[in-house]
């Protein structure tokens, strides 16, 4: 017996594998920047700063910027500086009208009152503000200007005349005979202008105000024993000794309780001041 043999042969196929890499790029996105195209100069004046009370004790006032800083926040360079006196309510009065001698009002530094350079003997500085102007800029969008045409119309209105006949008849006049006796009058020359005359007389002023006596009595029961003027004043003036015009209304610098009467005169009342340094201004 034969016996029949089978060979089988087995071939294995290598396996592929397919890799497939995606390169990805990712662009930067940059967005365009507009020129601004009006760029406008912005300014504001600031509070008003105080920090000082001047007093017997120390007479000066420093209301400069290096002593502001630490109270105060304003920019670092102001464009613009007005100084006044705490209480005056207009700032359409020039400064050195009622500036006292020795005081500095400057843009680069500020205030400064030297109580060593006043005169007189009331040696103690006013009490001042100042205020500063700050400016920056800013981009501002231009205003739309728009053009408007108007038309308009005139309608002439021709006036229609009236034609007015008048007839005027005259009468004779009738003539009267009247014989007048004059009378026998004094020979008296009357006055044909009476006019009434005005003068002002001499600034007064008796009271120096100071720390022991603080108020200012210059009324007109206090005056006539050194001053001579009439008896029934028909207008008063009232001042701060040393200031050059009258234009400066007085309101505008008195001090809180000062009486200014055309029927009794001037009086200060220091106890009515308010602040620390309680003395009225001569």
């Amino acid at each position: 017996t034969t016996a029949e043999t089978t060979t089988v042969y087995t071939t294995t196929q290598p396996t592929t594998t397919e890799t497939t890499t995606v390169s990805t790029t990712t662009l930067s996105t940059t967005t365009a920047t507009t020129p601004c195209e009006h760029v406008q100069e912005m300014c504001e004046w600031k509070e008003w700063m105080n920090k000082e009370y001047p007093n017997p004790n120390n007479p000066n006032q420093n209301e400069t910027y290096a002593n502001l800083r630490d109270t105060y926040e304003f920019c670092e360079v102001p464009m613009g500086i007005e100084c006044s006196m705490a209480g005056v309510d207009s700032l359409e009065i020039p400064f050195e009208s009622f500036a006292q001698e020795g005081v500095t009002c400057d843009v680069n530094s500020g205030l400064y009152c030297d109580a060593s350079q006043l005169s007189g003997f009331f040696a103690v500085c006013y009490d001042y503000e100042i205020r500063v102007k700050c400016c920056w800029e800013e981009c501002v969008t231009p205003p739309t200007t728009t053009e408007t045409t108007t038309f308009s119309t005139t309608t002439t209105t021709t006036p229609t005349t009236a034609e007015t006949t008048t007839v005027s008849t005259t009468m004779p006049p009738t003539t009267t005979e009247t014989t007048t006796t004059p009378p026998t009058t004094a020979a008296t020359t009357p006055c044909e202008h009476v006019e009434e005359m005005c003068e002002w007389k001499e600034w007064m002023n008796k009271e120096e105000p100071s720390t022991s006596n603080p108020n200012q009595n210059e009324t007109y029961a206090n005056l006539r024993d050194t001053y001579e003027f009439c008896e029934t004043p028909m207008d008063i003036q009232c001042s701060m000794s040393g200031m050059d015009t009258l234009d400066i209304p007085f309101e505008s610098f008195a001090q809180e309780g000062v009486i200014c009467d055309m029927s009794s005169g001037l009086y200060c009342d220091a106890s009515m001041l308010p602040g620390k340094g309680q003395i009225c201004l001569a």
